[in-house]
């Protein structure tokens, strides 16, 4: 999941961060997300590792062949949302990417995936991502589980 950047990150990044910084080192304090090619990224590593991943915030990216190239992350429905505090999806609707996006959250929801979709007016551009981060951002880490709509 993610080739060689999701290998630096999983083998390197988060093990230097852990052993330099004070952090909780559990799968439910650990969130990753991206936009755009940073979201397809998110999909990649986020899907082919729930054990490290509890938080998956995904904009503007969507993602092909997620079944084929995931199939532990569906195998189990209720082992995933038992897994995932959060699976949050968002991109505008004039964003080039907002059939992708659309996508992957009824394929989700259509094999018992719980997750977020929000959708709104907007571009492939910072000024729908940083609404959606400020949307976002207070629902990680929260002890009180999930926020789920469909």
């Amino acid at each position: 999941g993610g080739g060689t950047f999701g290998k630096d990150l999983l083998d390197d990044v988060i093990p230097f961060v852990e052993q330099k910084f004070r952090t909780h080192k559990d799968a439910d304090n650990r969130a990753i997300g991206g936009l755009s090619v940073g979201g397809g990224q998110t999909v990649a590593i986020g899907f082919a590792n729930p054990d490290k991943f509890h938080n998956i915030v995904v904009m503007s990216a969507g993602g092909q062949n997620v079944e084929e190239n995931y199939p532990g992350f569906f195998k189990d429905a209720a082992a995933t949302n038992k897994k995932l505090k959060l699976l949050w999806i968002g991109c505008g609707r004039q964003d080039f990417a907002f059939e992708r996006n659309k996508k992957l959250s009824d394929l989700l929801a259509s094999r018992g995936i719980l997750n977020t979709f929000r959708e709104t007016e907007g571009l492939h551009n910072f000024a729908i991502w940083r609404r959606y981060l400020a949307e976002v951002a207070p629902m990680l880490f929260q002890k009180s589980g999930r926020e789920i709509s469909q």
